[in-house]
Order: structure tokens, then sequence, then C-alpha cells
């Protein structure tokens, strides 16, 4: 049996949002229709933090591509909440996003790595540089519908490098996401009240036994 969410979708809205990430940036894969440049599309543990060394940076972003560059890197990160909803099952907040843009161009850090070659230059599935990645990518995500219910579109925050070593050069792209979730306080309930029936009896005169019929009423609710 499937897993159930308050946010009516078939899967975690963070994985619907990783899937949506992934559909927007896959015509610039090799194997699109026409192909481009990226060999992969993956998805990283976690975003890069301030106090990751170089050692760490690398381990998380080189390692998980098996040498697949040039190639982006997803990572979603921290969610704030604001508690801006009437009621406290209103969720409303920010999701921080991350793209990593990597390129193991062996030509130069600079001419090959950041922008393209001769070859790039005439061939739209070599390695194009970090520079046209980066504005390939903003192209297609920033601002754009993700198809999820419940996310906004990303709003792009910065580009910044991150590595540049022998063996790779990564920047960074950061959006963050406006997300909105209700809770279903009575998604175990499996039979809802709807109606409550009373019944109310006046005292008959000094203080004896009632001597009308008892008054009925019911009270109709309104389902969750």
């Amino acid at each position: 049996m499937a897993h159930v969410y308050d946010t009516g979708l078939s899967t975690a809205q963070r994985t619907a949002i990783r899937d949506a990430l992934i559909t927007r940036l896959s015509p610039l894969l090799r194997t699109s229709t026409p192909a481009l440049y990226l060999r992969a599309i993956k998805t990283l543990a976690r975003p890069v933090r301030g106090h990751d060394d170089a050692e760490a940076i690398q381990a998380l972003i080189p390692h998980a591509l098996l040498g697949q560059a040039p190639a982006i890197g997803i990572a979603l990160g921290r969610a704030t909440f604001d508690g801006a909803g009437s009621l406290p099952t209103e969720n409303r907040g920010e999701l921080d996003l991350a793209l990593y843009v990597i390129s193991q161009h062996h030509r130069d850090v600079t001419e090959g790595r950041l922008y393209g070659d001769p070859i790039a230059a005439g061939d739209v599935t070599a390695d194009p540089g970090i520079w046209t990645m980066l504005e390939h990518a903003r192209e297609l995500v920033a601002g754009q519908d993700m198809g999820v219910d419940g996310v906004a579109e990303p709003r792009l925050v910065s580009e910044d490098e991150i590595i540049t070593a022998a063996d790779a050069t990564v920047w960074e792209q950061r959006y963050t996401v406006g997300l909105t979730t209700v809770l279903n306080p009575s998604r175990g309930v499996t039979q809802l009240l709807l109606e409550i029936e009373g019944q109310h009896q006046v005292e008959g005169s000094d203080g004896g036994p009632p001597t009308l019929d008892p008054l009925v009423t019911l009270a109709t609710l309104e389902e969750p």
C-alpha cells in the first residue's frame, strides 16, 4: 500500500520538488532531443555549508558524479516556517534549494572550466563552461512553475564559486522556494461524526417531573 500525504501528492513534498527540478533541467542532458551537454543530473545529500572545507566539498559533490561532469547537482536544504496561517495546521514557509554546476574540463581552470573553449564553440554537446551552465539553469528554474501543488516558483538568491581544484570547478546557485501545507488532524479517523442529536426536558412546576415531551434538537457538523 502506498503512503498517503496531507498535501494530496503521491510522494513527499521534497521528493516532488526534486523530481520537478530534474524535469526542468532535463533539456540540458546529452540524452535529450536535441542533445546538449549535461552528462548527469544528480541528487546531493545536502547543500554546501559555510564551514565545509575543500575536502568535505569534494567528497560531497564530485564524488557523487562518478566522473560524469559536466553535471548539475540538486540539494534541498533547510526549511523555515513563519506560522502565517490562521490555524496551527496551516504551514507556510520557505525551503532553501541549491544547484551545483560542475565542470571537470581538462584544458584550464578558466578557458574550458569557466567559459567555453574552441571545441565548445562548434559543438553544443561539449562542456560549455560554468558560466553558460549557470545561465541555462537560471533560465529553466528561476521564476518557473514547478507544477507541484503547494510549491511556489523558485526565487533566485545568489550565485557563487564553491571550489576550484585541480580536478573540478563547482559553482553554486541558491534559491528559495515558498511552501504551503495544510495538515489534516483527522487523517487517522475511520468514521466521521456528522450529526449530534440532543434531547432537552424542562422541569415541571415546583420542581416536579417534566410535563412536556422532550425537545429534540439535531445539529449538523461540517466535514473537516
